[in-house]
């Protein structure tokens, strides 16, 4: 079944080429490749729609509730609205105890891929993946075994690359590598077609929004995120070569991130603190503490650190299982009264987390204060890399903690986090 294409009168979307192409493809596979800020989601829930509209119940699986809740949420509404579609009488969206979207009659499930055993239940004409280099080759076998009631059954993949994934795999399986061509923008065989579009292939992107995409992603890694190609090789996120070393000044402002683990078996992480500031768009790493202990004494610890960095120094956490408890654990210590506190609340994967503040390191712009936590610090960042992480073959635990003090520094508002003086 083709899917009917609305007529301009009817619709107020406007799609570039590689959008249009994905959204009409009539493959019973379609792999959209598309680079950062290329508008991969919009084009997604586009597609979706049009599926609904043509009366074909189907599921988008994305990688996380968050990202399901505000991200593909907001761009449904904002399709929906551009198809002259009110909400109520033409469509509802259902958030509680799963998220669902009905249009006309026809159920779109949204859902996380985390456990795939848990989709088992379902039964789609049609689904979608989003970012699948989140998810996993056995998520993608399970919808595969999900697709009932009809011969016309479809599948898509939106992702952006990353090395030589399950998506890579696929593409190979079916003699499509040439896709990775930088000059080819499609290819297709009987079964299957592949698209690639890159950030600087979209009609709306200004200048302003490439180069601040530009400034987010080393040299190579540029290459992945923005052109959709593939990068191999280890090390080559963070280069150690990259940094400055010099002897710093102990800084008066600045934050402290603690990325935490509260367990002292031989192969559990460890709990890192990093402490950066940064004068006129320059960043330092002035110090790193980095132990294993069990939480009564790495309390103790963050508590003499924090005296030990000042007031000035804010303390940032992760705020997620049981390091939400540490943080209000710690905010009530009267001694902490007069510190700032920051919550960071990540929302993606460990690399691409670490993307901005690695550009950074490229550019020359952070510089690391001569001690003897150097060199440990130096040989992580030597072996982060996607497959690495992937594979949870190497520590990363260091690198965490300046990723989370590169965006506490950088985040504008941290409502309620701060305590008042006493």
């Amino acid at each position: 079944m083709n899917l009917r294409r609305l007529t301009p009168r009817e619709s107020k979307i406007k799609l570039s080429r590689s959008q249009r192409d994905f959204v009409h493809s009539q493959h019973r596979g379609t792999i959209y490749l598309a680079g950062a800020g290329s508008g991969k989601s919009y084009a997604l829930v586009y597609k979706a729609v049009l599926s609904a509209l043509n009366g074909l119940d189907g599921a988008i699986i994305s990688f996380s509730l968050n990202n399901i809740r505000d991200n593909l949420v907001p761009l449904f509404r904002q399709v929906l609205t551009a198809l002259n579609l009110q909400e109520g009488s033409d469509y509802k969206i259902t958030k509680s105890p799963a998220v669902d979207i009905e249009i006309k009659g026809t159920k779109i499930l949204l859902r996380t891929g985390s456990d795939p055993d848990k989709l088992r239940g379902i039964s789609v004409k049609w689904f979608l993946i989003d970012e699948a280099r989140e998810l996993t080759r056995y998520l993608f076998d399970v919808m595969l075994s999900r697709l009932r009631g009809g011969d016309n059954l479809k599948w898509s993949i939106v992702t952006t690359t990353r090395g030589k994934d399950w998506v890579y795999n696929i593409i190979k399986q079916e003699d499509l590598l040439d896709i990775f061509d930088q000059q080819l923008e499609e290819i297709e065989n009987t079964y299957i077609r592949v698209i690639r579009t890159t950030l600087y292939d979209s009609p709306w992107a200004t200048d302003e929004q490439i180069k601040e995409q530009e400034q987010q992603f080393t040299t190579s890694f540029a290459k992945q995120e923005l052109l959709a190609l593939i990068v191999d090789g280890e090390g080559e996120l963070i280069k150690p070569d990259w940094f400055k070393i010099a002897s710093l000044t102990k800084p008066i402002q600045g934050v402290r991130f603690w990325d935490l683990a509260v367990t002292t078996n031989n192969n559990s992480d460890y709990s890192v603190g990093c402490l950066m500031s940064v004068n006129d768009g320059k960043y330092y790493i002035n110090d790193i503490r980095r132990v294993k202990l069990q939480y009564p004494d790495l309390k103790k610890l963050m508590i003499a650190t924090a005296i030990e960095d000042g007031y000035g120094i804010a303390i940032g956490i992760e705020v997620a299982g049981q390091q939400r408890a540490i943080l209000d654990d710690l905010r009530r210590e009267r001694i902490l009264h007069n510190y700032t506190f920051k919550q960071y609340r990540p929302t993606k994967d460990k690399i691409t987390r670490a993307y901005p503040i690695a550009s950074q390191i490229e550019l020359g712009n952070v510089t690391l204060n001569n001690g003897p936590w150097v060199r440990d610090f130096l040989d992580e960042c030597s072996t982060f890399s996607a497959e690495n992480v992937a594979k949870g073959s190497v520590k990363d635990d260091q690198v965490d903690a300046m990723t989370g003090a590169y965006y506490l520094l950088n985040k504008r508002t941290q409502v309620g986090l701060t305590n008042l003086p006493i």
